[in-house]
């Protein structure tokens, strides 16, 4: 099974607006950086694992329409969060993120699919003029989880089964650019785009008992992603100016 891949020309137009953007609005004189930033990310997934799970699904004969309303297969909407810790230097910084990621993905025959990632990343940024916009780079080591099965409550005629789950540790990379705004104050938003790759796939079965005589389907899941966040922080020991 192959994972959704990411269009690198995403990321490189979301850099030259960010940037030209603060080139439009620069000024006379550059803020003061405070020595630290945290800062909570929400996050909403552009490509990634529910991706290539869903087409994975599709190609597998478990999609078609729902009961009520929608067609299967259905991805719950389950945001990123990450926590940020930066330490800021005149157009630079070092930062740390801790994120967690996840998904899940039901299909026909009561099939249920469960992905879950668990992210370090320790990047060096580096700031525009103004503070306000900023490309990042660094390596990240990440946590993954796949599971799979059947629904465990899915309904009156449904036969429930224990979902089977793989889980490892892999090497990634992480490329980020982004806003924040304002660029002196003590709270500040931002919005940033993200790619994170992920050097390494789980391999899982997916069981489905009530599938005529029963079914088993082998997969391969990867777990690169592209996401898109907004992010509320705070800065310690603001600078006066």
């Amino acid at each position: 099974m192959k994972t959704i891949s990411t269009i690198p020309g995403c990321l490189l137009l979301l850099v030259i607006l960010v940037f030209g953007a603060d080139l439009a609005s620069a000024q006379d004189t550059e803020p003061s950086p405070a020595p630290i930033a945290l800062t909570l990310q929400i996050g909403g997934f552009i490509s990634g694992p529910t991706g290539a799970i869903r087409e994975f699904m599709e190609t597998h004969g478990l999609s078609g329409p729902a009961f009520l309303f929608g067609t299967y297969p259905i991805a719950q909407i389950l945001p990123s969060l990450t926590l940020d810790i930066e330490i800021l230097q005149s157009r630079s910084s070092l930062s740390g993120k801790l994120s967690i990621e996840r998904g899940r993905i039901v299909g026909t025959h009561d099939a249920l699919m469960r992905w879950q990632a668990v992210s370090f990343s320790p990047l060096y940024r580096y700031y525009s003029r103004q503070r306000t916009t900023r490309i990042g780079i660094g390596p990240s080591i990440q946590w993954i989880q796949t599971e799979a099965g059947t629904d465990s409550s899915p309904g009156l005629f449904g036969t429930p089964a224990k979902l089977i789950q793989t889980t490892g540790v892999v090497p990634g990379l992480v490329v980020e650019a982004g806003v924040r705004f304002p660029a002196r104050k003590t709270f500040f938003i931002e919005l940033s785009g993200q790619y994170e790759a992920a050097f390494g796939q789980l391999h899982n079965e997916l069981r489905l008992p009530s599938y005529g005589m029963g079914r088993v389907v082998p997969y391969d899941l990867g777990f690169s992603r592209f996401l898109f966040n907004i992010g509320f922080g705070l800065r310690l020991g603001t600078h006066k100016t």
